[in-house]
């Protein structure tokens, strides 16, 4: 069975004292490594999912942040009727109606990955 150690050639069992080196000592080991691989990738999932989740909630100060720019180019051009107020009223809208968009993608990607970490949780 060991060709290469003189003590380990001599070693032989049969099919009970196997099982039982097989149950009790060989795999409680691998179903540990099982389980602690498991917890890293559910681990992984989480902090993604809390990057997706602080990418979003960026995103959407950087959107509210343009739209009450765009509001006060707009209330100024109002009152100094200035026309390059109103264009740039108008580019910070058109930025933030993009930005409203990559929003929307964000909330499609964490769903999908709350999926992903509610079907680890399941199955473990």
């Amino acid at each position: 069975m060991f060709p290469d150690s003189a003590i380990a050639s001599k070693f032989a069992c049969g099919e009970r004292k196997c099982n039982y080196l097989a149950t009790f000592g060989v795999a409680p080991y691998f179903e540990a490594q099982l389980l602690a691989r498991r917890g890293e990738k559910r681990k992984a999932a989480v902090e993604e999912l809390d990057e997706l989740r602080a990418k979003r909630k960026r995103t959407q100060a950087s959107v509210d942040a343009m739209t009450k720019s765009a509001d006060k180019y707009a209330e100024e051009a109002e009152k100094t009727g200035q026309v390059t107020l109103i264009s740039k009223s108008n580019a910070m809208r058109r930025a933030a109606k993009e930005k409203t968009a990559d929003i929307q993608a964000l909330d499609e990607a964490v769903s999908k990955k709350e999926t992903a970490v509610k079907d680890m949780s399941m199955d473990a």
